[in-house]
Formats: C-alpha cells, structure tokens, sequence
C-alpha cells in the first residue's frame, strides 16, 4: 500500500506578527455558555481583550455579583 505525502500548509505567522495580531477576533462575537461565574468571567475578559464581542449564557438569573461587580468592563 503506497503512502502519499501531503504538502505543508503555508505557514499563518512569522517572525514579524505578534501573538497578539495572530490571534485577534476583529469583527466576530462568542457565546460562553455557564458564563455567571468566574471562568465565564474570566473567559469573557480574554475575548473581549481580543477584540470580540460577548454573549454570557447561564442558567443561574444572576451572574455573581461578587465577581462580576469586579469586571474592569462597564459593560459586564
């Protein structure tokens, strides 16, 4: 049974991107499921840093108020 060698993709980064440029996301909005506590915050915080929007789904009615009074964003 003969192998067939697959060509390498092209390579996305380099030397002259920053981590920060190759993992933005510009333009896109991310649903967190469980997002009330505090990985959900967490979470929420990476990705806003990242230049997406948020959307934060729990079955709790509120998110914690102890850790999401804390967020350093108004809009959380």
């Amino acid at each position: 049974m003969a192998t067939k060698q697959r060509d390498p993709k092209p390579a996305i980064g380099g030397t002259d991107r920053s981590m920060q440029t190759l993992f933005r996301l510009d333009g896109r909005t991310i649903i967190i499921t469980a997002g009330g506590g505090s990985v959900g915050l967490e979470a929420a915080s990476a990705i806003l840093e990242s230049g997406a929007g948020v959307i934060c789904l729990d079955r709790q009615d509120e998110p914690l108020k102890d850790l999401w009074g804390l967020s350093p964003f108004p809009s959380i």
